[in-house]
């Protein structure tokens, strides 16, 4: 019996590193208020069949700040990556996502970091969010790390090769009623990881 455990463990293994050697990113684009597509930037990214990485801030300046004589818009921006992933007879979702990034933040002002997924036609999307909460005097780097998971994971059709949009999104404002915009506070969103899962298809 505890050989044939060991087998079917050894088996999934080999099966996890060939999907991963199989898997394919077959194109990406970028659009949003923090990466305006007429730029023609592009924007770096690595896929190992496992975790995509995009470096955000080689190809763009995902920036947010708020304070007296700054615009709203200059508070929140967003970069919409979509991609097409080809990987024959299975199914993927997205189980993680890491961002990384800084702010710095007044009293009682937020930063929120968030990242909304959904297929190209398709109701469903699932939603990661985080945030941190002012006072932070001086400018501090980010991780924020969350898992997905039951209903919260969006799975491609098999057999449907549909685009996938990630959105990216970063802002500065108010927690609730209890900040000023004449707070100064600034953020940014400078690279961000997915980690994918997948099913075989039948």
């Amino acid at each position: 019996m505890k050989s044939n455990v060991f087998a079917v463990l050894a088996t999934l293994s080999l099966s996890s590193l060939a999907l991963a050697a199989e898997a394919r990113i077959t194109s990406v684009s970028t659009n949003g208020s923090g990466c305006p597509i007429q730029n023609g930037k592009k924007i770096p990214y690595g896929f190992d069949g496992q975790w995509l990485t995009v470096e955000l801030n080689h190809a763009y300046n995902i920036k947010v700040v708020k304070g007296t004589g700054i615009s709203i818009e200059e508070s929140r921006k967003n970069c919409a990556i979509t991609l097409d992933l080809d990987v024959p007879g299975y199914r993927y979702a997205v189980e993680r996502v890491v961002s990384w990034g800084t702010y710095q933040l007044a009293p009682n002002d937020q930063f929120v970091a968030t990242v909304n997924g959904f297929f190209s036609g398709d109701g469903d999307s699932f939603l990661s969010d985080s945030e941190a909460l002012g006072p932070v005097w001086s400018q501090q780097n980010y991780t924020f790390d969350r898992a997905l998971n039951g209903s919260n994971l969006v799975w491609s059709e098999c057999h449907d090769d549909r685009s996938l949009t990630l959105n990216t999104a970063v802002r500065v404002a108010p927690k609730g009623n209890a900040g000023r915009y004449a707070n100064q506070s600034k953020g940014s969103l400078d690279r961000v990881a997915f980690r994918f899962i997948y099913q075989k298809c039948y």
